[in-house]
């Protein structure tokens, strides 16, 4: 028996020499949190946190395409183009003595909405701006070539003034 137990010692001896163990292999350690440092009297910080991705964002409507006039009688004309959900804007001054209307425009494009821009070329020249919204809610098929004619009436008792046109071509696609 005591040859037995000397056995058993010098086995256990050799097993731990070796560096082996009769229990299973231990697992890797996680990796450290790292250290968050603060100054005496501060509170500590919060570790730092991994980059959480932010959701998508939502569909946009369509930009806003505008133009502005300062002297409808040097830019008499103006073509651009834009998409289909953009918002389509021009701004007139209205010169004493004269008011912006629509004239013509056709069936899909629709008349705009309007609205006075107070001191749009100094305090005493308001604006008239004239807004179309292209978005896709029209039953009407918006995309292509649109022509819009916007007339500076004469108001009574300026009747020796000749009418001014400002034609909009514009491009939807």
């Amino acid at each position: 028996m005591k040859r037995r137990r000397m056995m058993s010692f010098a086995a256990l001896a050799v097993l731990v020499a070796c560096g082996g163990s009769s229990s299973p292999p231990a697992q890797p350690a996680p990796p450290p949190t790292p250290a968050v440092i603060s100054a005496p009297g501060e509170t500590p910080a919060t570790p730092p946190v991994a980059a959480i991705p932010s959701p998508p964002a939502p569909p946009t409507a369509g930009h806003e395409v505008a133009i502005s006039i300062s002297d409808p009688m040097s830019e008499g004309k103006k073509t651009i183009t834009a998409k289909v959900g953009d918002t389509v804007s021009v701004t007139l001054p209205e010169y004493p003595g004269t008011m912006w209307k629509v004239t013509t425009v056709d069936r899909t494009l629709g008349y705009p909405k309007e609205e006075t821009v107070p001191s749009y070329l100094g305090p005493n020249t308001p604006g008239r701006k004239f807004v179309w919204a292209t978005g896709s809610t029209n039953a009407l098929d918006v995309k292509g070539p649109h022509v819009v004619t916007i007339t500076g009436i004469p108001l009574a008792g300026e009747a020796n003034e000749k009418p001014t046109k400002f034609v909009l071509s514009l491009r939807l696609d």
